[in-house]
């Protein structure tokens, strides 16, 4: 930048990669996942970027259709599941359809789709509790019974990472107006 009394140089650090594999990243704190890199020009550097939930709190992932929010959440998914065994990390997910493939993974207590209510439900208590309340005892047994009930995946005693991960916001809290469960969307 010029103007009639000074010069300033531009600032510019190296340009990001183009693509970053998890394999790129710095292994971050204890609980925590490496994300993506930050582009720091003011610093004159670059930093990798990592969340933890338990330090961090939530995460929202933002954009429009075709963006890349799914692909984040399973990112993310798949970080957290490296980082610690499933008896001290839990995911719970709420979708349209488009988290399925989680399934497959020991962490996951739950994946529901909007279609089942009751289930949804129940997830949502289990999670509304404290870990190691009465009720949220007698709410892991009730969720442990039948196919489709949610894995207990640590013992009732153990406090354990519970992480929920919700895709698709929007169709989401459409299929929960339109079946009249506002509550479980308020409660999400």
């Amino acid at each position: 930048l010029h103007n009639n009394r000074h010069s300033f140089p531009t600032r510019r650090s190296s340009d990001l990669p183009a693509r970053l594999t998890s394999d790129d990243l710095s292994l971050p704190a204890l609980d925590a996942v490496p994300l993506g890199r930050v582009d720091r020009p003011d610093e004159q550097r670059q930093a990798d970027w990592a969340w933890s939930p338990a330090t961090d709190g939530h995460l929202g992932v933002i954009g429009g259709p075709g963006s890349g929010r799914t692909s984040a959440l399973l990112a993310v998914a798949g970080q957290l599941a490296r980082s610690a065994p499933p008896s001290r990390l839990q995911l719970y997910a709420v979708h349209v359809g488009s988290l399925a493939q989680l399934d497959g993974l020991p962490h996951v207590g739950a994946s529901v789709g909007v279609d089942d209510l009751a289930r949804l439900a129940r997830v949502l208590e289990l999670l509304s509790r404290p870990q190691g309340d009465p009720g949220q005892v007698a709410a892991d047994r009730e969720l442990g019974e039948g196919a489709a009930a949610p894995r207990l995946l640590a013992p009732l005693s153990t406090r354990v990472q519970r992480v929920l991960l919700v895709d698709d916001w929007e169709r989401v809290a459409e299929a929960l107006d339109q079946t009249r469960a506002g509550v479980l969307r308020d409660q999400l």
